[in-house]
C-alpha cells in the first residue's frame, strides 16, 4: 500500500499491534504500546545510510521487545560483516524514496 509516495505494509503495519497484540500484552508491553512512535530512516537522519561503518556487536540494541534470540543470532554473525550485508538484496543497499527493502531471513540455516 503505498501512502504519500512511501510504501506501508499492509500485514504488518505501523501501528501498537505489530509490536504486541493487545490481549496479549504484560503491563511492560502495555507501556510500550502507549509510547512507540513510528517513524522513517528519512525522518530521523538527515542523510541516512544503510551501513555506514564496520558492522560490530554494539549496534544491536534490544529495547524491551522480546526478540533477544533474533538479536543474538544478529550479534553472532558480526564476527562476518559480510553475512549481515549479504542479508540485504542488491537493491536494498541504499536508502531508497519508497521505503522498500529486500532483507533475507532464513530459518534453520
Amino acid at each position: 500500500m503505498m501512502k504519500d509516495g512511501a510504501w506501508t505494509d499492509e500485514e504488518f503495519p505501523p501501528t501498537a499491534d505489530s509490536i504486541c497484540i493487545a490481549s496479549e500484552a504484560d503491563e511492560r508491553m502495555e507501556d510500550l504500546r502507549e509510547r512507540v512512535v513510528w517513524k522513517r530512516a528519512t525522518e530521523i537522519f538527515e542523510d541516512p545510510v544503510i551501513f555506514s561503518s564496520d558492522i560490530n556487536p554494539d549496534d544491536i540494541n534490544q529495547t524491551n521487545i522480546g526478540s533477544c534470540y533474533f538479536l543474538a543470532a544478529l550479534s553472532a554473525m558480526t564476527e562476518f560483516p559480510e553475512l549481515i550485508k549479504n542479508l540485504f538484496g542488491a537493491d536494498s543497499q541504499v536508502v531508497n524514496d519508497k521505503g522498500v527493502y529486500t532483507i533475507f531471513l532464513y530459518i534453520g540455516g
